[in-house]
């Protein structure tokens, strides 16, 4: 089956008795390009796939608020870009519980020194990461 215009589409999604059938239709025709760029800022395949599949429940819930203005491409990109964020600080958010649990474990263990401050290479770090955009300090 070839792709539908958006037009089509949403005349398809404006109706209750076809609008599953059109969502699917929807689905199909977006979600290979959807997930490449999510692969993009995602880059493990499962995640990725779970990413994708928030985007999809986001455009459900949010088709009704849908401005037909813009494309659908257009919009399901937006939704795409901002749960990659999402995720990514949600990810982040994880490695940094971890990385203090790491310091912590590293300045008991270290013997202190006049040439090694660990406050001072700590601070340094923190401020050295929150400098990185978002997707690097998830890194």
């Amino acid at each position: 089956m070839s792709d539908l215009s958006d037009s089509e589409l949403l005349d398809l999604l404006r109706k209750d008795e076809s609008r599953n059938y059109a969502f699917n239709l929807l689905v199909r025709q977006y979600q290979q390009r959807l997930y490449a760029f999510i692969r993009r800022m995602v880059t493990d395949h499962d995640e990725a796939k779970d990413v994708l599949q928030n985007v999809f429940l986001k455009a459900w819930t949010g088709l009704d608020g849908f401005r037909a203005d813009a494309q659908l491409y257009s919009w399901l990109y937006r939704i795409a870009h901002n749960e990659s964020l999402n995720h990514l600080r949600k990810m982040r958010r994880g490695l940094f519980v971890s990385d203090e649990s790491v310091m912590e474990k590293l300045t008991t263990t270290l013997d202190s020194s006049e040439h090694f401050s660990g406050d001072a290479i700590q601070r340094k770090l923190q401020r050295a990461v929150m400098r990185l955009p978002d997707k690097q300090r998830a890194v």
